[in-house]
């Protein structure tokens, strides 16, 4: 299984003990996350979605719940900020009812082993670890790292879509956080991450990309002005040559020299004794 672009850029990160080179990479995030919008051609779609993901937890608190279309939001994120996959429709089937109540589980088990707070939301349709790992990471970052493949092959975790590999990369990103200090929680190690990688493989896509030629448009009247100017530099520069040849002579020798008055040809020249 390859590595995602911009991988190794984001495995060199992980190596660094500075904090101050982790906020350099953190702060590429937004020029990242609109270069992603762009390509996948919903950059406003996406920042807005993004804006969404950091009042989820607010939301969540304040109605002790998420509603479907809360959880749709999570989804549209995630697959377009990631590799898209076609879940949409699936998780579109489950009913708000059913949604709501795995996601009161959730609020529920923020302090439980990893795995008992991935279950609840890993029960509906269309949901894994890693759309679960997105919900969890907006309540409890300093826990949850969002599951990003980036993120994921920078810090070594194979990329598995399993609730043993989420244990794993979160175990990871906590310790990594704990390094580097405050304000450092494992989501923000993960943000990081995909930041440094995406912005890597951006800067590779334009150094590798053929520069663009503007075509100009040739009008019928731009032709005919052209043309005009041809013509008229064509003809002023015959008449200078005429001149110049008519100053200069026709020819060489003696042809040239019958057209010099008599007072102005050469004296024969003497033999050598």
């Amino acid at each position: 299984m390859g590595l995602r672009p911009g991988v190794p850029a984001a495995r060199v990160l992980w190596k660094v003990a500075d904090p101050a080179e982790w906020e350099k990479s953190l702060c590429k995030y937004d020029v990242a996350l609109r270069a992603v919008g762009v390509k996948r051609k919903k950059e406003k779609d996406l920042v807005k979605w993004d804006a969404a993901m950091d009042t989820l937890k607010t939301r969540f608190e304040a109605q002790g719940k998420l509603s479907l279309s809360d959880l749709e939001t999570v989804m549209n994120w995630k697959l377009t900020k990631g590799k898209f996959r076609p879940l949409m429709n699936l998780f579109l089937s489950n009913s708000p009812s059913l949604v709501q109540k795995a996601t009161e589980e959730t609020l529920g088990s923020l302090n439980a082993p990893v795995a008992k707070a991935l279950a609840p939301l890993c029960q509906l349709k269309g949901i894994g670890p890693a759309t679960a790992s997105a919900v969890l990471a907006c309540l409890r970052p300093d826990r949850f790292p969002f599951m990003a493949d980036e993120a994921m092959e920078a810090a070594g975790v194979e990329r598995l879509y399993t609730v043993k590999a989420y244990e794993e990369f979160a175990k990871v990103l906590c310790n990594k956080a704990a390094s580097l200090g405050e304000p450092w929680t494992a989501e923000r190690v993960g943000r990081a991450l995909w930041a440094e990688a995406t912005s890597s493989d951006l800067l590779s896509s334009m150094a590798d990309a053929p520069p663009k030629v503007k075509k100009l448009k040739v009008t019928k009247a731009t032709e005919e002005k052209e043309g005009g100017a041809m013509e008229k530099a064509a003809t002023a520069g015959g008449g200078k040559a005429g001149k110049r040849a008519a100053d200069a002579g026709d020819g060489e020798g003696d042809e040239a020299e019958e057209k010099l008055p008599a007072k102005r040809r050469r004296a024969p020249t003497r033999a050598a004794n």
